[in-house]
């Protein structure tokens, strides 16, 4: 493989894996919301709040993936 080629391909791999790492980030803030609302108890309620807050540090570190970060 030349080095033209290894490139290309490590280009797209990175630039799908920051879509697949969004979308893993989002369905995994999707399930826990769901279990949380479903959930009987009320002690799991209390930490919803703080994986709300990091969720927007996570999509950032995710935006980085590529080593280009969105606006």
């Amino acid at each position: 493989m030349n080095e033209k080629m290894k490139q290309a391909l490590i280009d797209a791999s990175l630039k799908h894996a920051e879509v697949f790492a969004n979308d893993a980030v989002e369905f995994v803030y999707d399930l826990i919301s769901i279990a949380v609302e479903q959930s009987e108890t009320p002690i799991d309620d209390m930490f919803l709040p703080a994986l709300n807050a990091l969720k927007p540090i996570i999509l950032n570190y995710v935006d980085k993936i590529d080593g280009v970060t969105e606006k």
